[in-house]
């Protein structure tokens, strides 16, 4: 069972228990795989972005994407399969690798969305 089966499973089983929407679920997914690019940095408090892990998921270094402050800020119903899905602090129309890894690993578990960034 992937998240999209399991979020309609517990929506349609426990509606009074279940209370998280398609969208909040789907943030916290995408913000999941963003903090994924990261690794923590021994003896600080702050993570750096894991070039290895990059060039796993096919993530071009060269995109203008601001890796300091990158999180799903909005997520948007376009109908009941699909999403609208704004991540901030990367540039409009030039993160092509980096949304195709978003977009790919939201298929998979079961969530159809298109991702567009901005700063």
């Amino acid at each position: 069972m992937n998240n999209r089966e399991r979020f309609d499973f517990m929506k349609k089983n426990f509606p009074n228990v279940f209370t998280l929407n398609a969208e909040d679920v789907i943030k916290n997914l995408i913000n999941f795989l963003i903090d994924s690019l990261y690794v923590p940095v021994k003896g600080e408090i702050i993570k750096k972005v894991d070039k290895n892990r990059l060039n796993r998921f096919r993530i071009s270094e060269d995109e203008p994407i601001n890796w300091w402050n990158l999180k799903c800020k909005e997520v948007n119903i376009i109908n009941n399969d699909n999403f609208s899905v704004k991540i901030e602090e990367a540039e409009k129309n030039s993160c092509d690798s980096f949304c195709h890894y978003i977009e790919s690993f939201m298929y998979s578990y079961g969530w159809k969305c298109h991702v567009e960034t901005e700063w």
